[in-house]
């Protein structure tokens, strides 16, 4: 049951914290999939530095694809998001 429990926890505190599910999930929920950094910036109260290392980060790692000033979730992104974005929900956290 701990192990369970601890499980829980981490995907918990990931969804809620996470600045690499937010990306993804807020990229998902616009009309066309795609996210700047600006509008992310202007989402949440972020530093700069912070989200601009996380986005090359996530493209790199190819959980997102760069299209001029605006990112897309990959497959893998958007497989990622919609795991995260369901659970988001499910508990309520958009707010976090």
């Amino acid at each position: 049951y701990a192990a369970v429990f601890l499980g829980y926890l981490e995907f918990y505190f990931t969804a809620d914290r996470s600045i690499t599910i937010r990306i993804l999930c807020e990229a998902l929920r616009t009309p066309d999939g795609a996210i700047s950094q600006e509008e992310f910036k202007a989402l949440f109260e972020t530093e700069e530095r912070i989200f601009r290392r996380r986005f090359r980060e996530m493209t790199e790692s190819g959980f997102l694809v760069r299209e001029g000033d605006r990112y897309r979730p990959s497959v893998k992104g958007r497989w990622v998001g919609r795991i995260y974005d369901v659970f988001i929900r499910f508990l309520n956290l958009e707010g976090g």
